[in-house]
């Protein structure tokens, strides 16, 4: 189904809850309100309009049950047909009891076609339908009630102009609205499309903003890592260049590489003085000799590591 034929569904849909609404809660009310005309009009007859109008009440309820129960349109545009049928034919009655075409219930038959044509989504057939009914069985009324005089004729043929006018009236109070509502329907359409689209960007932003926290996360780790590697490696940078003042390169190289493995060798193990060393304190102050010794144990060490020397 296309987004017109949607709309023009969704209108229909909504003028027969409207009718529904109107059958329900208004029209018997309105019918009865009537009764205050019905009783300076046709004081002598007024019994019988309270007979003929209390019959509104059973009608308008059993259609807005019905139209509320059906959901197809060919089922509720029936049910309406049937009920703006009803409208006229409660009329007639009065319009004969009121001197026929010279009846001031006439303009009630008019409200009934220009609600019936005008608000009411009914196809052409539906349409030229009621407007056929209501003409004829008007005439029968009236050519019952007046004969078929010369004057009678003209009188009715004026009247078939009223009710001409008040059909085309009703046609285009409706295609107005039917316009004015599909339009309406539109905008209604454009405007869920455009809070659809809006959810969906802020959905997309938020998973964006999701993934965004997750990299962030991530690389805030990958960050964590590489400090922690670093600050490692430092240390141990740090460790073998204090070793390499100690041990021999050999030695060294076993650490870096690893090697944990072991082997029994003989060694051998030096002991070095210097000449003298006990005089040469006495003769000298403590800083001299701090000196000499340190300058001692740093050329032995480096001949030594240099000889793989332990």
């Amino acid at each position: 189904m296309s987004s017109g034929d949607d709309l023009i569904a969704e209108y229909n849909d909504n003028t027969f809850k409207y009718v529904a609404f109107f059958a329900k809660w208004l029209s018997p009310g309105l019918f009865l309100t009537f009764l205050i005309a019905d009783f300076s009009v046709m004081r002598e007859n007024f019994f019988f309009c309270l007979f003929i109008r209390s019959w509104m009440i059973p009608i308008s309820l059993i259609v807005a049950k019905s139209l509320n129960s059906f959901t197809d349109f060919k089922s509720r545009q029936k049910i309406a047909f049937a009920f703006v049928l009803a409208n006229g034919l409660l009329i007639l009655p009065l319009i004969y009891l009121d001197d026929g075409y010279n009846s001031n219930y006439f303009a009630g038959l008019m409200l009934v076609m220009i609600g019936g044509l005008g608000f009411l989504p009914f196809s052409k057939p539906f349409s030229i339908a009621i407007y056929t009914l209501i003409i004829l069985l008007y005439y029968v009324v009236c050519f019952s009630k007046n004969g078929f005089s010369g004057q009678t004729v003209m009188l009715m043929l004026t009247n078939s102009l009223f009710l001409a006018g008040a059909a085309a009236l009703s046609i285009f109070v409706r295609r107005s609205f039917a316009a004015y509502e599909a339009n309406s329907s539109k905008q209604r359409s454009k405007l869920k499309e455009s809070k659809e689209a809006l959810e969906k960007q802020s959905t997309s932003l938020e998973l964006l903003n999701d993934k965004l926290e997750v990299n962030q996360l991530r690389l805030q780790s990958a960050l964590n890592e590489r400090e922690r590697v670093i600050s490692e490696k430092t240390q141990e940078n740090i460790h073998l260049h204090f070793l390499k003042s100690h041990f021999s390169p050999q030695v060294i190289e076993h650490l870096n590489k690893g090697v944990s493995a072991t082997s029994r060798s003989e060694i051998c193990v030096m002991f070095v003085d210097i000449v003298d060393s006990t005089s040469r304190i006495n003769s000298i102050d403590e800083y001299k000799f701090n000196k000499v010794i340190s300058y001692f144990i740093d050329e032995v060490t480096r001949i030594l590591l240099k000889h793989n020397v332990t």
